[in-house]
């Protein structure tokens, strides 16, 4: 209703969670000031390790798999680390990540997946050591 009417609504909350799943866009302050400001996925895509972090084990050459997976738009990211792909990105590419590793000759153990919550860029940039 709020874009119908092309209106801005100010929600202050410290659920993140919920604010993530209702919001547009969000400013996150501290101490006073605006100090992030943009859509989930622009806040992400800001942060130095991409809003999706994959794992994938592998069983086969894991090196072929990884060249291939390099080259998919939106990877930021292909770490080999023994039968293991990380995989950082921008946005969700969890499908088109598991059908290049197949294709490439790795046969898929174990996929696991982890995708970056306002929460995470909050503690990122704002928890007190």
């Amino acid at each position: 209703m709020a874009v119908e009417r092309n209106l801005t609504v100010f929600l202050s909350s410290h659920q993140l969670n919920e604010v993530q799943q209702v919001c547009n866009r969000v400013g996150i302050m501290s101490h006073g000031k605006l100090v992030l400001e943009g859509t989930v996925q622009q806040l992400m895509a800001q942060d130095e390790a991409g809003g999706y972090s994959l794992e994938l084990e592998l069983i086969g050459q894991i090196a072929p798999v990884g060249e291939a997976v390099r080259r998919i738009e939106g990877v930021n990211e292909c770490i080999v680390d023994g039968n293991v792909l990380i995989v950082r990105s921008e946005q969700d590419v969890r499908s088109v990540v598991v059908h290049t590793a197949v294709n490439a000759g790795g046969e898929l153990v174990e996929l696991r997946s982890h995708n970056r919550t306002l929460e995470d860029i909050y503690l990122r940039y704002f928890q007190v050591p």
